[in-house]
């Protein structure tokens, strides 16, 4: 599994403000193609589609002890809408944190996807060690 984050959030996370408040509100965006080379550069693939949970709300993470998981009072799905291969998820944060980007390669998605396919997406967790 590959994480990149970018500078900045790596400078907010340092200074103490955490991945929830970072991203609680924000978004996770499905991409096919390679992840980025850098979080701070463009997604240069195809968006397939974008996170959301049961009430169609943007996601809530929470945290025990080191680990920042999905909310596990939430179901979250993606609704696809475009077909392609899941390669990465991009995460951008709330209105609060402009610039705080996290990219990862790990996901459960299936190999192939096809449009107005609808995916759970039952495990995500981030843990931070110093």
């Amino acid at each position: 599994m590959t994480v990149r984050i970018t500078e900045l959030c790596a400078q907010r996370l340092a200074a103490g403000t955490t991945f929830a408040a970072q991203f609680n509100g924000g978004t996770i965006q499905v991409y096919e193609g390679p992840l980025p080379i850098a979080a701070e550069l463009a997604p240069g693939g195809t968006l397939l589609g974008t996170v959301k949970n049961q009430v169609n709300a943007d996601p809530q993470y929470v945290l025990d002890g080191s680990t920042f998981t999905l909310d596990p009072s939430d179901v979250w799905r993606v609704v696809l809408t475009a077909t392609g291969t899941p390669g990465f998820l991009r995460f951008t944060p709330n209105v609060s944190n402009p610039g705080s980007v996290l990219v990862t390669d790990q996901h459960n998605l299936p190999l192939v996807t096809t449009i107005a396919q609808a995916v759970e997406l039952n495990s995500f967790y981030v843990t931070f060690s110093t």
